[in-house]
Parts: C-alpha cells; structure tokens; sequence
C-alpha cells in the first residue's frame, strides 16, 4: 500500500521544561513537573493540534481568553495532569505516568467536555507492564504504523522505553517517555513532536526498525519477546547510570476523537 507525506502541521511544539508554563516549573528537589510530565504535554500539544485543524474539535480546548499562550498551555496540561494522575514526585515508587493512566485521564478529559474516543481506537504493545492485561496486544506493525500516522483523522501517543542491550539478548528497561506522532514520509520517515529538551524545539525524524529476536524486561513488572517491536533510529536517547540506551516503541494508543 502507497503513503503519501502527511503531516499534523498545526500540532505545535511544547517542551516538558519550558519554565515561562507555570506548572511545569520544579517545586523543588523532588517535585519536578518538569521531569515527569511528558505524558500531559504530549496530550495538550495532540488536543491542540486537533482543536486547530478542525472546527468541530474548537470546543475541545478550553478557551485562551486573556490568558497568555503559556498560561492557557499551563491550565490545560495541569488538567491534563489531573485526570491522569500524573505524579512529579521523585520518591513516588509510581512517578510519572503510565499508559494506562494516559489513555483512562485523556478518555476523563473527553468525555468532561462531551467528546470521546471513536470505536476504532486501539493501544497497540505491551506497554512495559504498565497497561490493564485486557488493552496488553501484539506491537503495532510498520505498515500499520504508517497508515495511522497518515490518516488525517487519527492522532498517536507513543509510549518510548528507553533499553540497555544486555548479555543473552535481553533488554532492560531505565525508563519511558511519550511523544506525539506527527507525520509519515512515503520513504518511511517518521516524524514525531518529543517534548523533552533533547528535540531542541525541532520536529524528530526517526527510522524505526523492528527487532527480530530477544526480550524486553522491565524488572519485576513484567517482559515479553522483542520481537516485532521496533528501534527508533534517530532520536536522541536518555543516558541512564551513565550508559547509553536505545529508545524501542513500547506502545501506541491510536485514536480518533468524536462528539459524543
């Protein structure tokens, strides 16, 4: 099947660390909004996006009103935040949040505002242990990947874990992060809006490359078989004690928005 170049243009770039947001500034040494709310960030820029290209969604976004664009940001990733149950608190066991926090708190978000998600939404992956057993499926392929991301009416949250490749193939697991898939090149291009200072403001170009053997492991919550699940060459990577690590798609929530 033939992709043409698609791209959500009107999906804009917000870093997880800008400190004119105001509930993205760090409390303190171990309050740091700014460190763990990726998930929240991701979703606004996704709403944005959406409310932007399309009139019907305009009521999906709350109002600007006075507000600066970095207040109007602020109030509508705290909410986010909120509903997710995103947590900033370092000493949190649970810091963070999860893919099924995000798709559950994004889904509260929707339906609060008389929106909700279409019939063919769909988490694709294993979410690292960190998804409800009846959501948990096959990675999502590359040719299904590309369709999603080239269709107009579809958004994608894409749940990163960032891996050690360690002895007998087995990967471990330091962490994850959520971009917002932006666009598709027929050559298979991937472009994705990171929020993390690493994207330096820019839009992401990756390559993804699927594993053929091995095994994801993240410690004591659960692993599954690496294969079919997908590198992604290109993006810059977080060094976890002090050793480099390669992002894999641990998942993708695909979906469409609708009135209800």
């Amino acid at each position: 099947m033939s992709i043409s170049d698609f791209s959500r243009v009107n999906m804009p770039h917000i870093c997880q660390y800008d400190p004119a947001i105001p509930c993205l500034k760090d409390k303190n040494e171990t309050n740091k909004p700014g460190l763990t709310f990726c998930a929240p960030v991701t979703a606004a820029k996704t709403l944005i996006g959406r409310a932007k290209a399309d009139p019907k969604f305009q009521m999906l976004v709350p109002s600007q009103g006075s507000d600066s664009e970095e207040l109007y940001r602020s109030r509508l990733i705290n909410q986010l935040a909120l509903d997710m149950g995103t947590s900033c608190d370092l000493n949190d066991p649970n810091v963070g949040t999860t893919p099924k926090q995000y798709i559950d708190g994004l889904e509260k978000f929707l339906v609060d505002r008389n929106f909700r998600y279409s019939a063919d939404s769909k988490w694709h992956g294993w979410g690292a242990g960190e998804i409800d057993s009846k959501r948990k499926s096959d990675p999502i392929s590359k040719q299904d990947l590309r369709v999603d991301l080239a269709n107009p009416n579809k958004d994608l949250s894409c749940h990163i874990g960032w891996y050690q490749d360690a002895k007998n193939g087995i990967w471990f697991r330091k962490g994850g992060h959520f971009v917002a898939g932006k666009g598709i090149r027929n050559n298979g291009i991937v472009s994705i809006e990171d929020p993390s200072p690493r994207s330096e403001g820019k839009t992401t170009e990756i390559k993804p490359e699927e594993i053929s053997e091995g095994v994801l492991n993240n410690g004591e919550k659960d692993q599954t078989g690496a294969q079919g699940y997908m590198m992604l060459h290109g993006m810059k990577a977080k060094v976890a004690d002090s050793k480099p690590t390669t992002g894999i798609l641990d998942g993708v929530f695909s979906f469409g928005i609708e009135r209800s």
